[in-house]
């Protein structure tokens, strides 16, 4: 068991002089620093442990040399790193349902933060289409409950906004969207 921990520390340690290594004169010029117990050679461009892979070539983001030696390593420029890939969610969308009301029906909308809506009329086909800014967990095309007004329901990205579109079996006579809160809304279509 001591073996065990003392070839794990001895690997720890030659990762820590391939980092620096790397660190001062770059990873190209890095020679191979160990040999792991299954093998495999450790080099000092597989001890940098970076945020993302990077093509091949690309300038590496390094820290600031000490003894202000200037932010240049082995005459490369420094980049800094690109952010993270996971998509910015404006909230999540906790409610979306069709209720049919004779003569019309509603469209409620309830999400567990500020929501923005916006919403607009299309013919030819004739089709309600609204539009919910930002990008959004759980959008969702509603349960279409038995009715003369909405044939289907669909939802996708367009723009900066999640968007539902209604498609419609008659052209829409009257609309109205009603703010329940910053979180909730309504609207009434026939």
């Amino acid at each position: 068991m001591n073996k065990h921990i003392a070839a794990m520390l001895l690997g720890v340690a030659l990762m820590a002089v391939a980092l620096a290594f790397v660190t001062r004169f770059g990873a190209e010029d890095a020679p191979p620093v160990a040999e792991a117990p299954d093998g495999a050679v450790i080099s000092a461009e597989a001890s940098a442990v970076l945020p993302q892979p990077q093509a091949q070539g690309a300038a590496v983001s390094q820290p600031p040399a000490r003894g202000g030696a200037g932010t240049q390593a082995a005459g490369r420029a420094v980049a800094p790193q690109p952010p993270a890939l996971a998509p910015e969610w404006s909230g999540a969308i906790t409610g979306l349902s069709l209720r049919f009301r004779n003569p019309g029906m509603f469209l409620s909308l309830e999400a567990d933060r500020p929501v923005q809506l916006k919403y607009f009329i299309l013919s030819n086909p004739d089709r309600l289409v609204v539009d919910i800014a930002g990008r959004w967990q759980g959008v969702r095309a509603p349960a279409i409950p038995g009715n003369n007004l909405v044939k289907s329901a669909r939802v996708g990205r367009q723009g900066n906004a999640d968007r539902l579109v209604l498609d419609m079996f008659v052209p829409l006579r009257r609309h109205e969207l009603r703010r329940i809160s910053a979180t909730a809304a309504e609207l009434y279509f026939q």
